[in-house]
């Protein structure tokens, strides 16, 4: 059974009397331990995917199945258990508490599991030094260079162990070596054995995924389909 399984997974948002397709039909089937990448411009539908798939946001039609996990079949509580526990989640924007430490923005997630802080701090300089940062474990965000807090982000990402990792445009904001530094970083998790799906325009991003999802207006499509589009865009 695949890891991650979506069954004509669709999102429709009402606009008047317009029904935007965010996703429409969608099928996915990926395994354990897969570094998959999910390529499209913007509006195809790629974070509508990516929030679906984590349990941020519910579909309007479709079946979800993450590790034997039937996420429509969840209650709010049921879906904020299993992104606590199996998800880790990284943006763009890296949705760094300003106010926090590098060492406390890491250490964050797991005072909702009420755990010790001695043993929050320890765990979160663990993961600090497993992505290379902990020599800014007590600077705050505005003191951190992009790559560096995007660093931060996957390192709180990990804190809990999740077993899926979800990343929405982790290059996005940042220049072109510490980019590919943040690229290779997720590879390295992904070789430890913990499945990651990437939203990117990155092209750089597909020399390290086992499988590339091409979407266009709301549709998954085949690289040729793909490319013809953008061709013509």
């Amino acid at each position: 059974m695949s890891f991650i399984r979506a069954e004509g997974l669709s999102k429709y948002y009402e606009m008047g009397t317009v029904t935007v397709k965010a996703l429409d039909q969608v099928e996915l089937a990926l395994e354990q331990g897969s570094l998959s990448v999910v390529m499209g411009p913007s509006g195809s539908g790629k974070s509508t995917l990516l929030h679906l798939l984590g349990g941020l946001d519910r579909p309007t039609q479709g079946d979800i199945c993450i590790n034997g996990q039937h996420l429509n079949d969840m209650d709010e509580n049921d879906l904020a258990v299993f992104r606590r526990e199996t998800v880790g989640f990284v943006f763009q924007a890296f949705n760094l508490i300003q106010s926090f430490t590098a060492l406390e923005n890491i250490g964050f997630p797991m005072r909702f599991m009420n755990v010790p802080a001695k043993e929050r701090h320890e765990k979160a300089m663990a993961v600090m030094e497993r992505v290379g940062i902990a020599d800014r474990a007590a600077h705050k965000p505005a003191e951190l260079s992009g790559g560096q807090q995007q660093r931060v982000a996957i390192a709180r990402a990990l804190v809990n162990d999740p077993t899926l990792i979800l990343a929405d445009e982790p290059t996005g904001n940042l220049d072109t070596a510490s980019g590919l530094s943040v690229m290779e970083t997720l590879a390295e998790l992904n070789r430890d054995g913990r499945t990651v799906m990437v939203v990117t325009h990155d092209p750089r991003m597909s020399q390290f995924t086992d499988e590339i999802i091409y979407l266009l207006d709301g549709k998954t499509v085949s690289s040729a389909a793909y490319q013809d589009a953008i061709q013509m865009s």
